[in-house]
């Protein structure tokens, strides 16, 4: 039987307090949800009267890195965890391979999971795990966990906490039962104005643009019943590459690339043909595919990944596989398109 929120957020004060220095970590490339929550849950520990320090294994997203500047965030973080650290807090990360190189650290000390993903590899051995997959971003879960303990973050932390519910949520497209009830907590102390701004996008760069149109030239496109999946390789801007494809009107998107043996796997889709079919990306794709190429994967229903080792040729062949097995699994009909 799952706890309550409410009381996970007492069971993480005990944690805090009974710890005499807490690393405080999210993924690596850390998106504006991961960044926000990251820093949401440092102000909190220190708030309850904890010592904790940052961690961000290889650095900001471009998204995160505007929102630094825009909001004044105070984002200067460790790139390794210090020796005497006795307790880790990781934060919308879903499987060990996502926190890089500071990965190795979690055999070592007790280690607490707030994450949103519906598949987390990392729940099993937590000390604590505050897994709510029904939220839409882990910045929603960590302005919950500040209402349970009576607490309201800071002007700054807020404005973080809105922007990166925002961001995950895709502008409240994607929300759960508890989304609102969120944003509601943070509406007094944030402006949603500046929120917005700082997530505002310049449009992509030169290179991101030369990835889309590469991309495109590459491209291998299935039939799924009536549904179009988009299937290609870049060298870099996995996600934008295929939420670009999903604009161009395929319904699945899945960009691969690879980078001296290490993969990466990003897929993304629209809800209503993922509905239709009956599949999820984090369930269904990335659970299949991530194990056959040596790696880890999960995420959401519309957006997941995974990673692992191998040739660029090799991987597509064993995504076309998993593609057909899906299929075949849910009596669906797989064809290339003419």
């Amino acid at each position: 039987m799952r706890c309550s929120l409410e009381t996970m957020a007492l069971k993480l004060r005990e944690l805090i307090l009974s710890s005499s220095l807490i690393g405080v970590a999210a993924h690596r490339n850390a998106d504006p949800d991961a960044l926000a929550s990251m820093l949401g849950m440092l102000d909190l520990a220190t708030r309850i009267g904890g010592r904790a320090y940052c961690i961000l294994p290889e650095g900001l997203s471009q998204a995160s890195k505007r929102m630094v500047e825009r909001l004044v965030l105070e984002a200067e973080c460790a790139s390794s965890i210090a020796e005497d650290t006795d307790l880790l807090v990781i934060l919308d990360t879903a499987s060990e391979d996502q926190l890089g190189e500071i990965s190795g650290a979690l055999a070592d000390r007790p280690y607490v999971v707030v994450d949103h993903h519906s598949q987390n590899t990392l729940l099993g051995n937590a000390a604590l795990a505050i897994h709510v997959p029904e939220a839409s971003s882990t910045s929603e879960i960590m302005a919950l966990l500040y209402s349970s303990l009576g607490l309201e973050p800071s002007p700054n932390i807020c404005a973080a906490l809105m922007a990166g519910i925002i961001y995950d949520s895709r502008r409240f497209m994607l929300v759960g039962p508890a989304t609102f009830k969120a944003a509601l907590l943070l509406h007094g102390c944030s402006d949603y104005s500046a929120a917005l701004e700082a997530l505002r996008s310049p449009g992509p760069e030169y290179p991101e643009r030369v990835a889309r149109l590469k991309a495109v030239s590459r491209l291998r496109v299935y039939r799924l019943n009536r549904h179009l999946v988009a299937v290609t390789h870049v060298s870099a801007y996995e996600a934008s590459v295929a939420r670009s494809l999903l604009d161009l009107g395929a319904d699945i998107a899945i960009v691969v690339s690879e980078n001296k043996g290490a993969l990466r796997v990003v897929g993304r889709a629209r809800e209503e043909a993922l509905r239709r079919l009956g599949i999820s990306l984090g369930r269904d794709l990335m659970s299949l595919l991530a194990p056959r190429i040596g790696g880890t994967g999960g995420g959401h229903d519309a957006a997941a990944a995974a990673t692992g080792k191998g040739s660029l040729e090799e991987t597509l062949r064993i995504l076309k596989e998993v593609l057909e097995e899906i299929a075949r699994l849910r009596g669906l009909t797989l064809s290339i398109l003419d």
